[in-house]
């Protein structure tokens, strides 16, 4: 496995620009359509390697579903104020030379799960103790963003030129 014999960070080390060694920072995080692992590097920065659910997703569309990940965030920080992390690297299935797949290895942002902050492991309630001030700095933020993105919608057709094989219009 990738993952117990060094590989995964030999891999990465090919796309730091200073191929500096990195090692694996505990395990693997598992999201709805996303497994990630985090990777530092001997300089201190620490990196996201992102790779797509086999078990959720259709295989016939991981790489389109990459492309279009990368696209998106390359346009998201070119044209708006909206904090998203940047893409160091990133390859179809055919690239991944692990043969894990297609890829985005990007900063890691840390950050807060507001489902763990607010309500809890499975509940889809606020806990009692979640108080107005911190719900309405939420709704606050997650409006700045959303109005950020739509203004910028209605300025000009946004162009998913990023991708390898294909360009996306959103």
């Amino acid at each position: 496995m990738a993952r117990a014999d060094g590989r995964i960070c030999n891999w990465a080390t090919g796309y730091h620009p200073q191929k500096i060694p990195c090692q694996l920072v505990d395990g693997f995080l598992n999201g709805s359509y996303n497994l990630g692992q985090k990777l530092a590097f001997e300089d201190g920065t620490i990196w996201f390697l992102r790779l797509p659910r086999v078990s959720s997703i259709s295989p016939e569309y991981a790489d389109e579903k990459v492309a279009m990940e990368v696209g998106a965030l390359h346009l998201v920080l070119e044209r708006t104020s909206i904090p998203v992390p940047e893409v160091y690297a990133w390859g179809l299935a055919r690239e991944n030379q692990l043969g894990l797949g297609p890829f985005i290895l990007m900063q890691f942002i840390d950050g807060v799960c507001l489902n763990h902050a607010f309500g809890g492991k499975d509940s889809r309630l606020l806990k009692e103790e979640t108080s107005d001030a911190d719900v309405e700095y939420v709704y606050k933020k997650n409006g700045a963003v959303h109005a950020a993105a739509i203004q910028d919608r209605f300025r000009t057709d946004w162009q998913l030129a990023n991708s390898k094989d294909k360009i996306y219009r959103a």
